[in-house]
């Protein structure tokens, strides 16, 4: 009986402890839950300060982006003022140039005219040579008749002088006869010099009335060349003045333009740059981002779609299935070993490493984004393809540990670091499954 007393006591007691362990286990796992749900309270709570703000940036950003379109809009606006100003003006210069046509026309016809008038003026000039040359004929036909009336006048002296001796005339007789015959004589070499005087002057008179007319009409031709070349110096002046004035108020509203454009541009730039930096640092997936965490966890799928395939070329070979699984854990390891390597490297540029004082959001975001620049670099490098065929399985193994250990930098590289979860990674009795189905990162999160 007391050994029977002993064993329930001691049954009792075990019970009891079990329900303490129980117990204490449950409270332990209860705080366990209660730190991760305050944790993920804290995390919902950043998560959504982060949307706040992000949000707030958004509002800011949109709506100087609206103060910016209307203020382009307003740039455009007066732009089309400017350019109709500017046709406008270009339909006065089109104007003004048909007018100057029509008074080349005019000019055209007034040099017809006066091609016209030369040609009289030559006409005329003509019939005065014609005029002077009969003049001189008429001259030399005055000159033979004086001729003629000299010899005929000498000879009737002669005769006379013979009649005198001839009949004695007396000396009254032959005065009055030699007094009446000089007479006739004068009076005839009188006229004649009338005649010829006349002629003269009215030859000299036509000439200074067609020369008068011909200075006349190339005055007045000079005077219209010359009104003429002064009106078209002063049109092309005014259209340069113009054509200046109107190209500088264009430059200047270009250049106004362009520096609206160039501000809108950067501040566009600038935004982008600030949107794309909070995406790249905080917990927002972007769809558009190659690395980002569900993009790695589809790559972690392909490649463990490929695996059936590579298992294959790899049972052909030498490898067992613990020395092909230490081989691809151990390469993720040494890729996420080497990564951290590089993060503390990229903390010592940054100088974040010394611990004494808090670090800034903006040089933890520039941090952040640097990592993010590097992940990219890594992925761009070499993207994930389909398996090629190999025949030997040791090439096989090398493109499992490359793509391992590209894959296991990339996730390595990412906010937070991702793992396989070889931890609750249970193969059962297929010892070639190899590759856990789950993703593990450093605040335990399972994808």
């Amino acid at each position: 009986m007391d050994k029977l007393k002993a064993n329930r006591k001691s049954k009792k007691e075990m019970e009891e402890q079990l329900d303490k362990t129980r117990k204490r286990e449950m409270e332990e796992e209860l705080t366990t839950l209660r730190l991760t749900l305050e944790e993920k309270d804290r995390e919902i709570k950043s998560l959504q300060q982060s949307k706040g703000t992000l949000e707030e940036q958004l509002k800011l950003t949109r709506s100087s982006l609206e103060h910016k379109d209307e203020e382009l809009q307003c740039a455009n606006k007066s732009k089309g003022e400017l350019e109709e100003q500017l046709n406008f003006k270009r339909s006065a210069l089109n104007q003004r140039e048909y007018e100057l046509q029509c008074a080349n026309k005019s000019k055209g016809e007034f040099e017809e005219q006066l091609n016209f008038t030369r040609s009289v003026l030559q006409q005329r000039e003509h019939e005065l040579r014609c005029a002077n040359k009969r003049i001189q004929d008429m001259d030399e036909n005055y000159m033979q008749q004086f001729q003629a009336m000299s010899s005929a006048m000498n000879q009737r002296i002669k005769e006379i002088e013979s009649q005198k001796q001839s009949n004695h005339m007396d000396k009254e007789t032959e005065k009055s006869s030699t007094l009446t015959l000089t007479q006739t004589i004068i009076q005839k070499v009188f006229s004649v010099f009338l005649s010829m005087t006349t002629s003269w002057i009215w030859t000299q008179c036509h000439r200074d009335r067609i020369k008068q007319v011909e200075n006349h009409w190339q005055n007045q031709l000079r005077a219209v060349q010359e009104q003429r070349c002064k009106e078209k110096d002063d049109h092309h002046i005014r259209l340069m003045e113009m054509e200046k004035h109107f190209n500088e108020k264009l430059q200047e509203k270009r250049c106004a333009l362009n520096q609206k454009q160039e501000e809108l541009q950067s501040f566009k730039d600038r935004v982008a740059n600030d949107v794309a930096l909070s995406i790249q640092t905080g917990n927002t997936e972007s769809m558009n981002n190659p690395v980002g965490k569900f993009r790695l966890k589809e790559m972690y799928d392909d490649l463990i779609r490929q695996w059936p395939k590579i298992k294959n070329s790899l049972k052909s070979g030498k490898d067992t299935p613990p020395s092909v699984k230490a081989m691809i854990q151990k390469t993720f390891e040494e890729t996420s070993d080497a990564m951290e390597q590089k993060k503390k490297q990229i903390d010592e540029v940054f100088g974040l490493n010394d611990g004494v004082e808090p670090t800034p959001q903006r040089l933890e975001e520039y941090k952040l984004s640097t990592i993010h620049y590097l992940q990219l670099n890594l992925y761009y490098h070499r993207k994930a393809g389909s398996m090629p065929c190999f025949e030997d399985p040791q090439d096989v193994m090398d493109y499992v540990r490359s793509q391992c250990s590209w894959l296991g930098s990339l996730m390595a590289l990412n906010n937070p670091p991702l793992q396989p979860d070889w931890d609750n990674h249970d193969p059962g009795m297929n010892a070639w499954d190899i590759f856990p189905r789950k993703l593990r990162s450093s605040s335990f999160t399972v994808l």
